[in-house]
């Protein structure tokens, strides 16, 4: 909160030909911005241990990149998963940049997933769409005043990235499943098919159907049976 140059790039976000959102590389991000530049949530619904809900941010982009849309589905499915689906468009040829980060460097595991750490836990990260995963590393610096520069402190971001492009349309279908890091990280199945996404993990076998704005999940472990569904 104390960077003077509040980035996008900082955030686990899409940048769009590199770029952030609309009033960013300044300490007061929101200051003199027209109530246009917002982004929107909707379809927000918690059931069976199903956490479901729609963002919309395609309007916090500058207006010279010609976003039109910028759509994050988030699922939290009751292994404790996490979906993401990110649909992007734009009225020309953009290139499209998914970021993730991490606390440290992200280890390489069989398959294309990825397996970030932090303590003892664990959060292996699976790109469903076929994109694969490059790193980076960046310096975010802050100071509570500008006037004793001693105070001044620094921290590494480490970051995970895909990227689209140049294209006018673009899909991420990322899946973050959480479990420990002091254990062999399982190879459990996964796999997007035309408007079904199906994985496993922690015992539960997931299946979810997407159509449009429309959508129906189901978990299974055993005898128990969770179900979401939309509208």
């Amino acid at each position: 909160g104390y960077s003077n140059r509040k980035l996008t790039e900082h955030h686990n976000v899409v940048l769009v030909d590199g770029r952030g959102y609309q009033g960013e590389d300044r300490y007061h991000v929101y200051k003199d911005l027209p109530e246009r530049f917002q982004a929107r949530t909707h379809s927000v619904l918690a059931a069976q241990g199903w956490v479901h809900c729609i963002g919309e941010a395609g309007a916090l982009y500058p207006d010279e990149l010609g976003v039109t849309s910028a759509t994050r589905r988030v699922l939290f499915s009751p292994s404790g998963a996490l979906l993401l689906v990110d649909d992007l468009s734009a009225n020309t040829d953009r290139t499209w940049t998914w970021l993730l980060h991490t606390d440290h460097r992200a280890s390489a595991l069989p398959g294309g997933r990825m397996l970030a750490r932090s303590g003892p836990g664990g959060l292996t990260v699976r790109s469903l769409d076929g994109t694969g995963f490059d790193q980076s590393e960046s310096l975010v610096t802050a100071n509570p005043t500008a006037s004793t520069p001693s105070l001044a402190i620094g921290r590494t971001l480490h970051t995970l990235r895909r990227e689209v492009g140049p294209a006018r349309t673009a899909r991420f279908v990322s899946l973050l499943l959480p479990g420990s890091a002091l254990e062999e990280v399982p190879d459990e199945a996964a796999a997007w098919s035309g408007d079904e996404i199906v994985w496993t993990h922690a015992g539960w076998s997931h299946r979810v159907r997407l159509t449009g704005v429309e959508l129906v999940a189901t978990a299974v472990r055993g005898g128990d049976t969770r179900t979401l569904q939309l509208p």
